[in-house]
């Protein structure tokens, strides 16, 4: 949809409509799907398909949800820690001889 084909009093119009969208008018949202399937020139079986895929995208989201907290767990979860890597001290050959010597 291009915004500037819109006319001023359809601007002026969607601009109070998201203001009491803002403020909790849910009646407004379909005040402002009628303005703009109106300016797409949206037959009415295109603007039902469309409503209908916002139900059902909005019921995938709740359900997505509801899963979530499903698999959810009381305990809090912690990464795996490594293994400390054993720090070699570097000995001299000729100590080592000794060592094995000794043995």
């Amino acid at each position: 949809m291009n915004i500037e084909k819109l006319g001023s009093s359809d601007l002026n119009q969607l601009s109070k409509l998201f203001l009491s969208l803002s403020k909790g008018e849910s009646e407004s949202r379909d005040a402002i799907d009628k303005i703009v399937f109106d300016s797409m020139k949206l037959s009415n079986s295109e603007r039902k398909k469309i409503l209908d895929s916002i139900v059902e995208l909005k019921m995938a989201q709740t359900s997505r949800k509801e899963i979530n907290v499903l698999v959810e767990t009381s305990e809090k979860w912690k990464p795996h820690k490594k293994p400390k890597k054993e720090i070699l001290t570097p000995i001299e050959p000729s100590k080592r001889l000794d060592k094995w010597m000794d043995k």
